[in-house]
């Protein structure tokens, strides 16, 4: 039998109504061990997460998770840990215990502390303070040597994710004949130019719910846990077009998506991957696609 109008506006209610049920609910609490996931091998391809604020890597880390998944490490570097004194060390503690929850490894950018001011304007009003920064992810960067970096893209609508942008940039150029692939992502504003929409697994998505949900103090705030799926399907709605060309049509099967800038970074310089956008599905290689052998 098909549909009728009410079956599609009885589908708007209850999907609303969900959602306002789980916004409603007490954060719960749970404690995850660093051990919680199975190891890596210490020679396996290695991505890194340089992340504004704690919970970055929970947010914009689909891609990130579906790699470990398929046994890359990943290593989270936090570079501040947002601008409320009396958050900070809740916060320190729940990024950790949401990116053990991931299996990823977390650091914070100078060892034992984490950066503050990371804007733009500090970039051009404090140049000795800025360096100093820099210097840290260039220190971070040689010691881990990876294959791949996610950072925020430079005009994610909040002042510290674009000061990151230039802080990861401008390591960047001060690494030398260093080559890697750099992956921006987006959350408070759409990437100019986005040129891959990586399809999001509902296990990976459920996973990365929970890893937001951990940052207990953000969601009471801010209930973005719950809005996280939404903003998953709607990642596709846009990315079907936004990356694959106007007038194409969305995958069968593509429920949940996310949209990344991906280039490589060589000869100190960006360079692109590939000329035009990519729909990558569950079934494709993602490996391949960031041309990863390309860098061994």
């Amino acid at each position: 039998m098909l549909p009728s109008i009410d079956d599609y506006k009885q589908f708007t209610y209850d999907l609303v109504a969900l959602i306002s049920e789980f916004r409603s609910l007490p954060v719960p609490q749970f404690t995850f061990p660093s051990d919680f996931r199975s190891p890596v091998p210490d020679d396996a391809p290695t991505m890194v997460i340089i992340e504004s604020h704690p919970d970055d890597a929970a947010i914009t880390g689909a891609l990130a998770l579906r790699l470990r998944r398929e046994g890359w490490k990943v290593i989270v570097i936090c570079v501040t840990l947002g601008s409320l004194k009396e958050r900070q060390y809740p916060r320190y503690l729940e990024d950790v215990n949401s990116c053990n929850f991931l299996g990823f490894s977390h650091r914070l950018v100078n060892g034992d502390c984490a950066l503050s001011n990371i804007k733009e304007s500090t970039r051009e009003s404090d140049r000795y303070a800025w360096d100093e920064a820099v210097d840290s992810i260039v220190r971070q960067l040689s010691d881990i040597e990876p294959e791949a970096i996610i950072f925020p893209h430079a005009d994610d609508g909040n002042t510290t994710h674009g000061g990151v942008y230039y802080l990861t940039t401008d390591a960047l150029e001060r690494m030398g004949d260093f080559s890697v692939v750099t992956v921006e992502a987006e959350y408070w504003h759409q990437i100019q130019r986005p040129n891959l929409l990586l399809q999001v697994s509902t296990s990976d998505a459920s996973d990365l719910v929970v890893a937001i949900l951990l940052h207990r103090g953000e969601v009471a705030r801010n209930d973005y846990h719950v809005r996280h799926i939404p903003w998953l399907i709607n990642n596709v709605r846009i990315g079907a077009e936004v990356v694959g060309g106007q007038g194409a049509g969305v995958p069968d099967n593509f429920d949940l998506g996310i949209m990344y800038k991906v280039r490589l970074w060589t000869g100190g310089r960006f360079e692109g991957l590939y000329e035009n956008g990519k729909i990558v599905s569950l079934a494709d290689d993602l490996e391949a696609i960031l041309r990863v052998p390309a860098l061994v």
